[in-house]
């Protein structure tokens, strides 16, 4: 049997040792450089975003409905024929102060108890226009037609109560296409999606007048579709220009220099787990058995005796690991009772490469807990059936070793759940089941 505690090494912590050593390969130095650069301009990029936004203060524009009316809503249940005639009347406000907006464009759907019956091009490509900073610009939306869709009895008898009510709940969601502008600089297409729920009055010359709850708004500041813009592409055209800010250009560097250093770690990464091939170690409970297990209810005392037998396995062809510290915690039915020391700082080892180790933990001695009657008195049944279910659990402080590079230290967690055999004078021998336990990196 091999040596339990393989070859010493010094309480020291390795990886001071081996940082600045001059035989680090040439690829663990490359990986080393990238990920400080990379860390370096993620800090820098952050330190960007947090300036543009102190500086910029950029805020989401606001949509009210200040106006809106039906004159029409009429359902053929025979045909399933709906005609409908609705008018809405939008106010769209930019708040920034440096960013100005451009609605490419504003699609609108109506919705009257869940289903869809109408859509309307609020704004479309060939009108698009842009919002200047600080400003205000009215929208409409012209919902007429007439639509096939199905309405059930619940729904078409709603639209005769909504008529004498003179007043429609409706549900209106609107799909944007806009950019924004700071300076000369146009950023991408963003696609936000407004939603209102409106209670919309309903007109005719039998009814009377009912007056739609109108938002306050800021005064308009400009006509109606605001000054036009050629359909290409705006981005493309600006792009190019040498008069944009310094911060722009500075901030756009930075970007693209860590969207670079991403990528190269991203390459190293995958490089590095193809030429290495790292997998996680192996950890099997191989033999086990306990002599003693008795409870008195009057002390509420458990004396027990219980020795495991590990091993471990190493299956990388290129690393090879240090077990600094490994403690294990045993319970019975999720009542812990006792624990051991597998593997101290004084009897760490270094496991090499496709190397299998053993390991044991003796647990043994008296603890004061609590146990109700059903989980004492299963302690008398696992007795009889000279077999106790065991739950172990153990906490692992290691490294990892390529070359003369060590990592530091990781602390994965090992479940093992157990049927430890019960032996004692009385009872005969019971076979254990070798057993895998689960391994939580």
């Amino acid at each position: 049997m091999a040596d339990n505690k393989g070859p010493a090494i010094p309480p020291a912590e390795p990886p001071r040792r081996y940082r600045h050593q001059r035989s680090r390969t040439c690829c663990c130095c490359l990986f080393s450089v990238i990920w400080k650069l990379l860390l370096a301009l993620i800090i820098l990029a952050v330190i960007a975003v947090l300036v543009f936004w102190v500086v910029v203060q950029p805020r989401i524009f606001k949509f009210h409905v200040n106006n809106a009316e039906i004159t029409q809503m009429d359902y053929n249940s025979n045909t399933t024929q709906l005609r409908y005639n609705m008018v809405l009347n939008f106010t769209a406000h930019n708040p920034n102060k440096k960013l100005g907006i451009y609605y490419d464009k504003v699609l609108a759907k109506a919705f009257f108890m869940d289903t869809e019956f109408a859509s309307a091009n609020v704004i479309p490509f060939m009108n698009s226009f842009r919002q200047d900073k600080k400003g205000t610009n009215p929208m409409s939306g012209v919902f007429s037609g007439q639509q096939l869709i199905f309405l059930d009895y619940t729904q078409y008898s709603q639209i005769s109560d909504d008529k004498n009510r003179r007043n429609f709940e409706i549900y209106v969601k609107l799909y944007f296409e806009m950019r924004f502008r700071l300076g000369d600089f146009i950023s991408g297409t963003y696609k936000p999606k407004v939603k209102c729920d409106l209670n919309v009055p309903f007109h005719n010359a039998t009814k009377a007048f009912t007056s739609f709850k109108t938002t306050k708004q800021p005064n308009l500041s400009g006509a109606y579709y605001g000054p036009a813009i050629p359909p290409a592409e705006p981005p493309r055209r600006y792009r190019p220009d040498r008069n944009r800010s310094c911060f722009c250009c500075l901030f756009s560097g930075f970007w693209k220099i860590l969207l670079t250093l991403i990528v190269l770690v991203v390459i190293a990464g995958v490089i590095f787990y193809l030429v290495v091939q790292p997998r996680i170690f192996k950890f099997y409970v191989n033999n086990a058995e306990i002599t003693q297990f008795d409870y008195n209810s009057n002390t509420t005392q458990l004396r027990y005796n219980m020795v495991l037998n590990f091993t471990t396995h190493n299956p990388n062809k290129k690393l090879s690991i240090y077990y600094d510290k490994v403690v294990a915690k045993a319970s019975f039915m999720d009542t812990q009772f006792g624990s051991a020391d597998v593997i101290t700082f004084m009897n760490s080892f270094r496991q090499y490469k496709k190397q299998s180790n053993p390991m044991s933990g003796v647990f043994s001695g008296q603890q004061n807990i609590f146990l109700d009657y059903s989980r004492y008195s299963q302690i008398s049944d696992d007795k009889n059936d000279r077999s106790f279910d065991i739950f172990v659990k153990l906490y692992f402080r290691m490294r990892f070793r390529l070359g003369d590079v060590i990592t530091r230290t990781y602390k994965p967690k090992v479940k093992c759940d157990l049927k430890v055999p019960f032996i004692n004078g009385t009872n005969a021998f019971t076979f254990f089941k070798l057993t895998k336990c689960d391994i939580d990196f």
